[in-house]
């Protein structure tokens, strides 16, 4: 009677999880590639942005406008926002060539375009002709002092490249020497040559395709995705190594059938196709599956809000499928090949068998084990690496700490706060602290770069633990309420002004007076909120203050939304037929981020079971084979006394002898991968070998299941019948 390894079911279960996996991930990653192809399609892939730190005149436009490699060329220069006197808005001015709008594939709503003998013109953004006119058409009409001649239409806001137009007015350039700062270049030909081209006409300039400016908004999602098919990729290499496991088992199984086969004139070449074969048909059956469930998974994704979808990377599956069952089955092949006729007939019994060997079982076992535990330990570290990033953006702060300003960017004119307001910003319900700060920009004494901006604090600062001091301390209630010359420093700056020293106790010249450096703050995330390099006291340079904001903390008891309304309203009632103030939660972001955390942790956290899952499998198989190789020997110890549980024993002690070795094997090269991970997703290097005893507790798991399942079904033989199954 002939039998086959136990557990080739799962093996092939192994396989259709492994490719359907893979198949998911890369559908989801075509989906997120479809829609930056389809944000790139609607300008046109063949536009690359050209860049300068001397920036370009006209002269230069024309001289890249005949080169033979390039369509067209437009300039995009400095833009700037003026303030309308009695008005209720303000206007920010783009200067742009005449063909801005043609190369960037700009249609107008209404009017026309640029020409170039146009002067005191203007096309307004979608957004800023309706709040300046509502919905009458301003082609014709005057703004500023200059003739509107066309609006832009309506610039969809997933279109990140272009959708700041709809804020917008563009202005001819005009004829000064170096207008633009940015180049967009059109090109007929194929792009190696005409980016050839512009490099040699202006050495000195950098160039970027519009597909890769789009891609830079979605660089965390393809980061992600790159995570998801290089673990699907794994998964498939573990199932390969099962694959290969089954098959040296079967060789073993199968010794008698070689040997006869050998015997009556197969060849050697010929007992190599029979197991590549099997190694072929087992995963050919197992791709075919698994496409077809990662293709219903498909739709399941869809209602969560992913678009996975077909493309030719999943041309490249069946193909991989069986280049990874032909590699699978050349070792067993050729190691069934290799056989001795003679000998392959001498292991007639199974007691015969086990003398055998499996040492290539043994290792293929420990190797899918090592491989999901190290993915296990690699997945926790980022985690953790992660969170500590997030921790350390800012302070000990949550969401009931708000900031209210004036909006940055806002076609009606911004309210300019005051301290003054600070009063009735006080009378609120539900305000705890309240502290206001105001900036400037100011030259630094001994720094060769441009100003910087300084923030002035005032009482309540210290109370709001804002920042994630590094070094020294945070500045004291008593400095800011005596406005001591102390300053607090961005680890940026710190790092630029003073190198390796240490900057804690060193001084700076602000204003022509001396200020003691106290401390220095982390910057990754405050420099987008606060906009400062330096905090000092708002004492040291009361009056002479530009702009103000307030940081607001949030009584336990309050509601932080309905105190956000509540503060939106103050001061539109304070300052009337103005935008509306800017209430921004500085903690939210990092809320966010937490979120995107969690979700891409769990799809890791699914691949890291599957592979858990597929290690246990492939243990449960080689002790699964082991018990029956030692079957007439477990039949013998039944009639000599031995119990069930004595069963069950050596086969668990059999499959951790297999699963904690490779665990840590698999917990050191994950903790020599964890460093050049984080570093890849700029992460702090930071690894939590408090956590390893996870993968120790794992491995054990997977020891006690996969060892205690078939040892199990096993005890349950009677012993006569253990002994006569050990004999066939």
């Amino acid at each position: 009677m002939k039998r086959a390894p136990a557990g080739r079911w799962l093996v092939l279960t192994a396989v259709v999880l492994a490719t359907a996996v893979l198949w998911l991930a890369l559908g989801i990653r075509e989906g997120l590639e479809a829609e930056i192809r389809s944000l790139v399609n609607r300008i046109g892939a063949n536009l690359f942005y050209v860049h300068a730190n001397e920036g370009f005149g006209n002269g230069d436009l024309t001289r890249l406008a005949n080169l033979a490699e390039i369509a067209a060329v437009a300039g995009e220069g400095g833009y700037s926002t003026a303030y309308i006197p009695g008005q209720t808005y303000n206007l920010t001015y783009l200067k742009v060539s005449p063909d801005y709008l043609k190369v960037f594939q700009l249609p107008l709503a209404s009017g026309r375009s640029f020409t170039p003998d146009d002067e005191d013109v203007v096309i307004l953004g979608w957004k800023v002709k309706e709040v300046v006119f509502g919905n009458i058409n301003p082609v014709g009409r005057l703004l500023d002092g200059k003739e509107i001649i066309g609006v832009l239409a309506p610039i969809p806001d997933d279109d990140e490249i272009r959708r700041r137009l709809n804020d917008w007015v563009l202005v001819p350039a005009g004829s000064d020497e170096k207008l633009y700062w940015t180049l967009l270049v059109r090109i007929g030909g194929a792009a190696k040559h005409a980016r050839q081209a512009i490099m040699h006409a202006f050495p000195r300039v950098t160039i970027t395709p519009i597909s890769k400016r789009y891609s830079m908004y979605f660089a965390t999602e393809r980061t992600l995705n790159s995570l998801l098919v290089m673990s699907s990729l794994g998964m498939f290499i573990i199932a390969g190594a099962m694959v290969a496991g089954l098959l040296l088992l079967s060789v073993i199984d199968r010794s008698w059938e070689i040997g006869v086969r050998r015997t009556v004139g197969a060849t050697a070449p010929d007992i190599m196709r029979l197991f590549v074969a099997e190694g072929l048909f087992l995963v050919g059956a197992g791709g075919i599956i698994g496409s077809g469930l990662g293709q219903a998974m498909f739709f399941l994704f869809s209602r969560l809000g992913s678009s996975p979808r077909l493309g030719e990377p999943h041309a490249v599956v069946f193909p991989l499928v069986f280049i990874v069952g032909l590699i699978a089955s050349v070792y067993p092949s050729w190691q069934a090949a290799r056989m001795n006729p003679a000998y392959a007939l001498s292991l007639r019994t199974l007691e015969a068998r086990s003398r055998s060997g499996i040492g290539g079982g043994r290792f293929i076992a420990m190797f899918v084990v090592a491989i999901a535990s190290g993915g296990l330990f690699l997945l926790i570290s980022l985690v953790a690496g992660s969170q500590q990033f997030l921790g350390s953006l800012w302070g000990p702060i949550d969401e009931r700490t708000l900031l209210v300003q004036s909006p940055r960017q806002s076609i009606l004119a911004p309210p300019e706060l005051s301290v003054n307001d600070l009063r009735l910003l006080r009378t609120l319900p539900g305000v705890e602290v309240v502290a206001v700060c105001g900036s400037r920009s100011i030259r630094i004494n001994g720094i060769n770069s441009p100003a910087i901006t300084v923030k002035g604090v005032a009482n309540g600062w210290a109370n709001l633990k804002l920042l994630n001091v590094e070094q020294g301390r945070d500045l004291s209630e008593q400095e800011i309420g005596k406005g001591k010359p102390v300053a607090l420093l961005a680890a940026s700056f710190a790092q630029n002004m003073f190198g390796g020293q240490n900057p804690i106790g060193q001084t700076l010249s602000i204003k022509d007076a001396p200020y003691k450096v106290v401390g220095v703050f982390n910057d990754r995330m405050s420099m987008w909120v606060l906009g400062a390099q330096v905090i000092i006291p708002y004492k040291c340079l009361e009056g002479l203050w530009f702009s103000h904001s307030f940081f607001v903390h949030t009584a336990p008891e309050a509601q932080p939304d309905k105190l956000r309304t509540a503060i939106v309203d103050l001061f539109q009632d304070i300052y009337p037929n103005t935008a509306k103030v800017e209430v921004i939660t500085p903690a939210a972001q990092v809320t966010e981020w937490r979120r995107f955390l969690v979700a891409a942790a769990s799809r890791l956290s699914i691949l890291v079971g599957l592979g858990l899952l597929l290690g246990a499998i492939g243990v449960f198989n080689l002790v699964s084979f082991l018990l029956l190789l030692r079957t007439r020997e477990l039949g013998i110890r039944r009639v000599a006394g031995a119990t069930k549980y004595r069963i069950v024993t050596l086969g668990v002690m059999e499959a951790l002898k297999i699963t904690v070795p490779a665990g840590f094997i698999g917990l050191g090269l994950s903790i020599a991968g964890t460093g050049p991970m984080q570093r890849f997703l700029n992460q702090p290097s930071s690894i939590p070998l408090e956590w390893a005893w996870i993968i120790i507790v794992a491995v054990i798991c997977i020891g006690v299941v996969a060892g205690g399942w078939p040892a199990w079904r096993t005890s349950q033989l009677s012993p006569a019948k253990a002994i006569r199954r050990g004999n066939q």
